[in-house]
């Protein structure tokens, strides 16, 4: 039996790990070959340490593992080349552990030897691993078989507590050196680390500006109960470490699993449901479900657990296999009757496989919900792209036909181009500034935000860590919801990933549809990408960072090709260093439309006339109210001129008027800072004073739901005084007054 280069790109390799078979119950549905390098002992003493780990399996799973064979494996069998130092060669305090490395073999002499095994998961399935075992000193195997790097396998397993857990180690310090050397990434697709780092791989952070690499700095699954020893004999060098419950698998930040789908729904024979949503457990699940099933510790951080049932009640010991776990579910009465069930994993990741089978046997729930929280979880069921490597795969064209046949038919879109942004806002370095999207979501219902985060010192982050914090930016939005999100790879030159969030913005009965693309990368080809190339522009462009250099960098970018946004949205810094005519075509000046409130520095500015040059004066009538709306400044003078007789405004702006000479008739309203508390305010004035009175107001909250309140009060039934709302700038209730994009 060889062991090829072809294998070893398609294995998951075990450095220094012994016999420690948890790679073969936890990768088995990630790759069917296995390499392991092991040295300071004999293959009788290796072999030994192996069955005796095979019977304690046995014992607390059984069936789960059976090695079925094993034959020698011939040196001269072994696709590999010299063991060499990576690019540039180790630093000076780490040549002598190297000269170590590469002299240290096994005590009896170089042998191995190939393990043959079935893994049985459970409902019929089962999967052969063939195991390659090499004596041999770990990194010194790795650089034979990787020939110097230029070769990787899928996953590499370094779960010990010696030198390849370093940081600072050999392990690392190569892998750096050989992922540097110019030829495509040369590393493992997943790092499955151990002792030394648990929550931090305590790698540096990429930067692509500057030539350096992406480390395995993504956290994409936690193994719980790794236990290396299972109560056998060890033949590790470095002293034993029994029960690791901190093993943890790493990837680089934009490994397809990443991008798979939160929520996969499966259908099974008799119409019955699986459902896998990539979420923790909590008490509205626990509510929404007929019974619940989960561990200990995540029931402890329930408030009901009327229906909960924990793991080691059914199964009545600790750690059971997935596949123990549901052939106890299907014992209980309780789970027999229940409708819908929700649980969370347990067991060995390499099982998910079986979940649809026990679903179509008769008698299950109609509905199982699992919940899980790792990206890598269920993998094999919730996406080709999550077993796809980064890198298109080669091939003979009779290959490639047949993946290609394989994989569903998916459209892929392009979605950073001008045809497919035609009316949208583009804000450079917004880091994760949404205020956007309600200043102008009445106007526009596509937002580019874009950001390359090194000025906060994290570059790194992960598509689901910028997920996860636009959720969170939204939510403090009142009336702004996420309905769904998706996450692409940019190919483009300092760039890396865009994140689709598609939104809701609910005012009063209107709900708008909303598209905001969240792009890391440099801002200039971004914009490049999108409109340079095509000749155009957005129709909102956004500069309120000065420090970026935004202020001449997008200007002049306009100038050359003389297509200008329609409206440019300015902080105070960069439309006072800035001449005027930058931002505009030659001979005209951009008039100032819109000042923001709570942000005096922040402002808009526009020259296209259907900015511009809107209704001064809008009369809006229902069946029963009257409004209007006029572009004027509300002065004393004013409201004594036209006989007004209650005056609703914020406080600052009442005093105001007292200081320029409100009319002693007149009473006034303190409205807040939202524009329905005003229109409230004026539903007071009526009953209180009467609905013949005339009221006057100074319009309040957020840009875009001013319209849509406002039309609602005036098209609602009952008697209300008659609203004059004065307002300043050219954009407030654009909608109502004739804009027109």
């Amino acid at each position: 039996m060889k062991l090829t280069t072809r294998d070893f790109k398609r294995s998951v390799v075990s450095l220094a790990n012994g016999t420690d078979i948890q790679p073969l119950l936890r990768t088995s549905h990630l790759a069917g070959i296995q390499v392991w390098a092991t040295c300071g002992c004999g293959p009788e003493d290796f072999l030994r340490s192996l069955e005796q780990k095979l019977a304690q399996a046995e014992e607390r799973w059984p069936g789960a593992l059976e090695l079925v064979g094993v034959e020698p494996l011939d040196p001269r069998d072994i696709q590999a080349g010299p063991v060499m130092p990576p690019p540039g060669g180790f630093p000076a305090d780490q040549e002598p552990g190297f000269r170590k490395v590469s002299e240290m073999m096994a005590r009896e002499g170089p042998w191995g030897r190939v393990l043959h095994l079935t893994r049985q998961v459970g409902f019929g399935i089962a999967r052969r691993i063939r195991v390659s075992v090499i004596a041999g000193e770990g990194l010194a195997t790795y650089s034979a078989l990787s020939f110097g790097g230029r070769h990787a396998p899928r996953a590499l397993v370094t779960v010990q507590q010696g030198n390849f857990e370093n940081p600072s180690g050999l392990l690392n310090h190569a892998l750096r050196a050989w992922d540097r050397g110019g030829h495509g990434r040369r590393g493992p697709r997943w790092w499955i680390r151990g002792k030394w780092w648990g929550d931090a791989p305590g790698w540096g952070n990429d930067d692509p500006e500057e030539g350096a690499w992406t480390p395995w700095s993504t956290l994409v699954n936690s193994y719980s109960n790794w236990d290396a020893r299972l109560a056998a004999e060890e033949i590790l060098l470095e002293p034993p470490i029994g029960t690791i419950s901190h093993v943890k698998a790493w990837s680089r930040w934009d490994d397809p699993v990443l991008s798979l789908p939160d929520v996969t729904i499966l259908s099974v024979d008799g119409g019955r449901k699986l459902t896998l949503r990539r979420c923790g457990l909590d008490d509205e699940a626990v509510a929404a479900a007929d019974l619940v099933v989960t561990s200990e510790s995540i029931a402890s951080g329930l408030d009901q657990r009327d229906q909960v049932v924990m793991w080691h009640e059914l199964t009545g010991g600790p750690h059971p296999s997935l596949a123990q776990a549901l052939d106890a579910m299907g014992r209980d009465e309780r789970l027999r009757g229940a409708r819908r069930v929700v649980m969370t994993l347990v067991g060995f990741e390499d099982e998910g496989a079986m979940l649809p089978r026990w679903l179509a046997v008769e008698g299950r729930p109609e509905e199982l919900e699992v919940r899980f929280v790792d990206p890598l979880a269920l993998v094999d069921l919730r996406g080709p792209v999550g077993m796809e490597p980064p890198a298109a795969r080669g091939g003979s064209g009779a290959g490639r036909e047949a993946r290609r046949s394989a994989r569903p038919s998916v459209s892929r879109e392009p979605w950073l181009t001008s045809s497919r942004l035609p009316r949208a806002a583009y804000y450079p370095g917004a880091y994760f500034d949404l205020s956007l999207v309600t200043r102008f979501s009445h106007l526009i219902d596509q937002f580019v935000l874009v950001d390359h985060l090194k000025q906060f010192g994290n570059p790194a982050m992960t598509p689901s860590e910028v997920v996860d914090r636009l959720q969170a930016e939204v939510a403090a939005i009142p009336g702004l919801e996420v309905t769904g999100h998706e996450v692409r790879h940019l190919r483009w030159p300092s760039c890396r990933f865009v994140v689709k969030l598609d939104l809701v913005r609910r005012i009063g009965d209107v709900c708008r549809r909303l598209e905001l693309y969240w792009v890391l990368g440099e801002a200039g080809v971004v914009f490049d990408k999108i409109w340079a190339g095509a000749g155009g522009a957005p129709e909102i462009m956004v500069e309120i960072q000065p420090t970026h250099g935004f202020e001449r960098l997008f200007p002049d970018r306009f100038a050359a090709t003389g297509v200008f946004p329609k409206v440019w949205v300015l902080g105070g810094c960069a439309f006072r260093h800035v001449p005027a005519s930058r931002y505009a075509p030659a001979g005209i000046r951009p008039r100032l439309v819109q000042r923001y409130l709570n942000e005096a520095s922040l402002a808009a500015f526009s020259s296209d006339p259907s900015w511009t040059s809107l209704e001064g004066v809008v009369q809006l009538k229902g069946p029963d109210r009257v409004a209007t709306l006029r572009r004027q400044k509300l002065t004393g003078e004013v409201i004594a001129r036209e006989h007004f007789g209650a005056v609703v405004a914020t406080g600052r702006v009442l005093d105001q008027l007292s200081r320029t000479g409100l009319p002693p008739h007149v009473e006034t309203y303190s409205a807040g800072a939202e524009f329905r508390s005003l229109l409230s305010e004026v539903d007071f004035v009526g009953e209180f004073l009467g609905t013949d009175v005339r009221v006057a107001a100074v319009p309040v909250g957020r840009e875009d739901e001013g319209g849509v309140l406002l039309q609602q009060w005036v098209e609602s039934r009952g008697g209300a005084p008659s609203l004059t709302l004065f307002h300043k700038h050219e954009l407030d209730f654009a909608e109502l007054r004739g804009w027109r994009s």
